[in-house]
C-alpha cells in the first residue's frame, strides 16, 4: 500500500519542486557573471619534482603531448603543459625562492591542484 501511495505523490511534487528551485535563484543572480563562466581551459597542478611529474603524465597516463619545461621568471614558475584528448593540465614548479608555487609547496609538500583556468 505504501508503495502505490508513494508513486502517486512523487509525480505531483516534481512540478512544484522545479518551480520552487527556479524562484529561489533570483533573476539578478542568474544574470551575474558567475552563471556565464566559459569552458575549462586547464587545471594547474603544483609539483615538487617536475621531471617525475612529466614522466608520470607521459608514460603512466599516456598523455597525447607533454611539452618541455619552460621557465617563466616573470611568474616565478617552470611550466609543462600536458594534453589528454580534450583536457589540458599545467604542471607548475617553483622558479626561485620567491615563487608563489614555493609557498604552495611549503604548505602542501606533495603538491596538488593550484588553480583552474576558465575561458
Amino acid at each position: 500500500m505504501l508503495g502505490s501511495r508513494y508513486r502517486t505523490i512523487v509525480p505531483r511534487l516534481a512540478g512544484p519542486v522545479r518551480s520552487l528551485r527556479r524562484s529561489l535563484v533570483s533573476q539578478a543572480v542568474q544574470d551575474s557573471p558567475a552563471w556565464k563562466l566559459g569552458r575549462l581551459n586547464h587545471v594547474a597542478i603544483a609539483v615538487p619534482d617536475m621531471e617525475k611529474a612529466s614522466t608520470f603524465w607521459k608514460h603512466v597516463m599516456q598523455a597525447d603531448t607533454v611539452s618541455e619545461s619552460v621557465a617563466m621568471p616573470e611568474h616565478g614558475v617552470y611550466t609543462v603543459f600536458v594534453e589528454l584528448g580534450n583536457t589540458k593540465i599545467e604542471l607548475l614548479h617553483p622558479y626561485g625562492a620567491q615563487s608563489p608555487i614555493a609557498g604552495f609547496l611549503a604548505k602542501n609538500a606533495s603538491g596538488g591542484i593550484h588553480h583552474i583556468c576558465l575561458e
